[in-house]
């Protein structure tokens, strides 16, 4: 499954996976049941991871090749966009999709 973060109109690939959190959890040392309290830092990075992975399952180029080109982009949104987007794309990864 992927989701898109949509930044200017951008639409980037984000897909929140095993290996994606694995390595949240071991960057953070949080979990699952801590997604609701992290920070701009830990929701910025996990973004990230959810890109990379994004990218490498549409078996496209990553053009983040580093955190710090993916912060640039993320600060071309206001905040508010930020957290309201970010907190969505991630926790579309968390709920069940009911079937058309």
């Amino acid at each position: 499954m992927i989701e898109y973060l949509n930044i200017n109109g951008e639409e980037i690939p984000v897909r929140i996976n095993r290996k994606s959190i694995i390595l949240f959890e071991r960057k953070f040392k949080k979990g699952l049941a801590d997604l609701g309290s992290i920070g701009l830092e830990e929701l910025s990075f996990l973004l990230y991871l959810g890109v990379c992975e994004g990218y490498k399952f549409l078996e496209e180029d990553n053009p983040f090749k580093k955190f710090e080109a993916f912060e640039s982009k993320l600060d071309e949104m206001d905040l508010s966009d930020f957290l309201e987007k970010g907190a969505k794309v991630i926790s579309d990864f968390f709920t069940k999709k009911k079937e058309k």
